[in-house]
């Protein structure tokens, strides 16, 4: 009886090495079964801190640890669904997975089975969650600096390379500096189990082209030069050729007028003796040889005189129409040649050779 009773001391000692912390387990245990979470996570929180270093406890220390840090995930974990902000919500079930995390690590569930449970419930947890990747995609010539802010959170980064991690859903703000430049912020809102990419790029102002403008000159008038004149076109020797060709015609006419009208003058003549004759035989009828000689001359006379007659009626009309017709080639060649003038033969400007001289001069 007496071995049992210092084997029971000898196991609260090393349990419960002071009064004061067997307080503080039951303060734990009253506050979660009054479902007061949030203050049972702590305390059993600071129940597994108190304690030494794993590696130096015992196996029923290592129970006690195991214990306490189990029944704060789990107060941790009920807590998560009294709140109703999804960010806090997703922060709390976050720290319920690494106390979980730390309870596998430092091996304190000692059995397989028990460990296997505690990993099934981080599965659980990592579900509920919904960690989703947030990726930030800065200038790659370009030195940045990130900082990244949300709920609990936290993170700077040194741009490049980019930033990219798996982060809780929820609101973060992003703020990008560059070197030199002033800070860019940007806002992303990460939905649970999607995948986002934030681009925040510098921007690079466009090079301004300056085009010079040359001022105009004062005083200057731009005078427009006249349209040039077509060029007339040039018959050559043509107009000279009708215009010669109409005086041999006018020539022509002119020398048959001048014939039909000494035709005429010498019918005229040929009339006037004829009635001289007449008037002379009716005064000498006395000799009968004499009427028979003049009535024969007067029969020539008249044949003459009709002769020339018809010659001057054909020779005159003819004169007229050559002249008429002389006359109007002349002026033709004439107004030719004063619209389309010879074109002026330019005399070739023979250039002049200077011979060089060279002037020797000696001096004595």
């Amino acid at each position: 009886m007496f071995v049992r009773i210092v084997l029971c001391v000898v196991l609260v000692a090393a349990v419960l090495p002071t009064k004061s912390y067997a307080v503080d387990k039951k303060e734990c245990a009253d506050a979660f079964q009054q479902k007061q979470f949030a203050k049972a996570s702590d305390c059993f929180l600071a129940l597994a801190k108190a304690m030494p270093p794993t590696k130096s406890l015992n196996k029923i220390q290592r129970y006690l640890k195991g214990r306490y840090l189990n029944n704060a995930a789990n107060a941790t974990e009920k807590l998560a669904t009294q709140v109703n902000n999804p960010e806090r919500a997703a922060y709390l079930r976050e720290k319920a997975f690494k106390i979980r995390q730390q309870y596998i690590q430092q091996n304190l569930c000692q059995k397989v089975y028990l460990c296997r449970l505690a990993k099934g419930q981080q599965l659980e947890l990592n579900n509920k969650i919904g960690y989703a990747q947030l990726s930030i995609v800065t200038s790659p010539k370009k030195t940045a600096t990130l900082e990244i802010k949300g709920f609990k959170y936290n993170a700077q980064h040194t741009s490049p390379p980019q930033w990219s991690q798996k982060v809780r859903p929820g609101r973060y703000n992003i703020k990008v500096t560059y070197k030199g430049m002033k800070p860019i912020e940007r806002t992303a809102t990460v939905a649970p189990n999607k995948a986002q990419t934030l681009t925040i790029l510098l921007k690079v102002k466009p090079k301004v082209i300056v085009k010079r403008v040359t001022p105009p000159v004062r005083g200057t008038k731009r005078t427009i030069p006249p349209p040039k004149k077509a060029p007339r076109t040039s018959l050559g020797m043509t107009p000279v050729v009708i215009a010669g060709v109409g005086a041999a015609a006018a020539l022509t006419g002119g020398g048959m007028l001048i014939f039909g009208q000494l035709k005429v003058n010498e019918v005229n003549e040929i009339s006037e003796r004829l009635i001289q004759k007449a008037q002379d035989a009716q005064a000498e009828s006395v000799e009968k040889q004499r009427e028979v000689a003049t009535a024969e001359e007067t029969k020539k006379d008249r044949e003459a005189a009709e002769q020339a007659q018809e010659t001057a009626k054909s020779i005159i009309p003819i004169g007229y129409v050559v002249l008429g017709v002389g006359a109007v080639v002349v002026a033709t060649g004439v107004i030719l040649h004063v619209l389309f003038p010879p074109k002026k033969k330019h005399k070739k400007i023979k250039p002049t050779h200077i011979t060089p001289s060279i002037l020797l001069h000696t001096s004595m």
